[in-house]
């Protein structure tokens, strides 16, 4: 197995990957080809994160410490790459402000994000909710990710820079307080002039909120709470959106009483994830394994990302980022698509992506970049990527499908270039085969794979 840390002199700032044993000579990726995206697939123990997307991360580290401007965001579930990662900085002598750490599992580390004071919050939690959610109907996403914008718009106007994720807990599981926080909206200074607070309050006047009424001796008089009830002798309140917000009110009740991540959101932190793409940041997310909404912290984090990037031109995006995410299957990746279809910024981001296999849920994903590196594959995920790989060149491969049985043994990584140019950076020594890519010496481990792919 190649050292994860040699350090030999490059004369470009192209990623080494590994060193050829029939020449000793680095095999590199072209660092423009990074901003084309890259997928890892590999079950657990063939060193998917702790060799491979941790060199990647080790690569962009010692970038930044040489003054290479840069940010680094890195989204993962177990913390073997943080743990990684922060060995290297140690070393390189990278200063704590450089980095953020949003670690919802342990308790050591207190740093903090709140997404409801990100500029375009109601976007990014409306989406994030909604794609959390794994139990709802999809019929019900659209109408939970139009209602939770409203929610959003309503706490940030009312709360400002107070605006925290217990008080849109409230607002969901609480009529009678979401009234009142309505009814305030319209006493407050300045409401005749604000029309985002007229649109705001309009919205729940007429669309959501119900005051209860009965009949008394023939007339309609309001239905208070009884006494002892804490909203005692006010008027009844209910939601006509209760029901369709059924599983949001219980996932919110979930988030807000676990600790690790509250830790993380209900916080009074400055950071701004916008401020990742003008800045060199250094960015680790740690979300937890919980079945219901261990996502949702990735999730919010990924959707940040997307709207800050949209948002912003190739003037404004002042240095390229470094997006990872491992095992990320775990995560929506629908912003992922958006990104990676985009053609704004696009020498601006470069992603990373691992999977533990190959799944039809992933293939629209993996048939976008331009660099995949296989581990120890099963035979369906080998010739599922191959097949990926004929379709998108739409040409035939010397490659056949029977013969792939011989990869379980290797590595292999592959990229599509330009024949010419590769071969002019000595990144290719024979021609490619018919489908355009080359399999990189070096880096397959099992004699029969590598004579079935040179």
């Amino acid at each position: 197995m190649f050292q994860l840390f040699k350090t030999r002199k490059q004369e470009n700032n192209d990623l080494v990957l590994g060193w050829s044993a029939s020449n000793n000579k680095p095999i590199a990726l072209p660092e423009s080809l990074r901003f084309q995206h890259e997928v890892v697939l590999g079950i657990e123990g063939t060193g998917k994160s702790s060799i491979h997307l941790l060199r990647r991360i080790t690569h962009d580290l010692l970038s930044l410490s040489r003054g290479d401007k840069r940010s680094i965001v890195v989204l993962e579930e177990d913390g073997g790459l943080l743990s990684g990662a922060q060995k290297q900085m140690n070393r390189l002598g990278i200063t704590p402000s450089q980095v953020k750490l949003l670690n919802a599992v342990d308790p050591k580390f207190e740093s903090g994000w709140n997404p409801l004071l990100e500029e375009r919050a109601a976007e990014i939690l409306s989406r994030a909710i909604a794609s959390s959610l794994a139990n709802c109907e999809e019929n019900l996403k659209d109408f939970i990710e139009h209602d939770c914008r409203w929610m959003v718009r309503l706490v940030k106007a009312y709360y400002s820079d107070r605006a925290n994720l217990i008080y849109l807990n409230r607002l969901y599981s609480d009529p009678r307080y979401l009234a009142d926080i309505v009814e305030e909206m319209t006493e407050r200074e300045g409401y005749r002039e604000n029309t985002e607070w007229q649109t705001i309050t309009d919205y729940f006047k007429h669309h959501v909120l119900d005051y209860l009424e009965h009949e008394d001796d023939g007339i309609l008089v309001p239905t208070r709470y009884p006494e002892g009830h804490y909203y005692e002798g006010l008027q009844v309140v209910i939601s006509k959106h209760n029901m369709m917000n059924y599983e949001v009110i219980r996932f919110f009740e979930d988030i807000t009483n676990d600790k690790g991540l509250m830790r993380v959101l209900n916080s009074t932190s400055s950071f701004r994830v916008s401020k990742v793409l003008n800045e060199s940041k250094i960015v680790f997310i740690r979300t937890s394994k919980h079945p219901q909404y261990g996502s949702f912290l990735g999730n919010l984090f990924i959707n940040a990302l997307s709207v800050s990037f949209f948002e912003k031109t190739s003037s404004t995006v002042e240095l390229p980022c470094f997006l990872t995410i491992d095992d990320a299957q775990a995560y929506d990746l629908s912003p992922i698509n958006y990104l990676m279809d985009s053609t704004v910024n696009s020498e601006k981001l470069s992603i990373s992506l691992s999977f533990q296999r190959y799944q039809q849920s992933n293939h629209h994903i993996i048939q976008k970049v331009k660099t995949i590196t296989g581990l120890k594959m099963d035979y369906q995920s080998a010739e599922a990527i191959i097949n990926i790989i004929h379709s998108s060149f739409q040409e035939t491969s010397s490659i056949k499908p029977n013969e792939l049985m011989q990869l379980d043994a290797g590595t292999f990584v592959i990229w599509t270039c330009d024949t010419k140019t590769a071969r002019s950076k000595g990144h290719i020594a024979q021609a490619p085969h018919a489908l355009n890519c080359r399999y990189m010496d070096g880096l397959i481990a099992s004699h029969e794979a590598r004579k079935m792919l040179l």
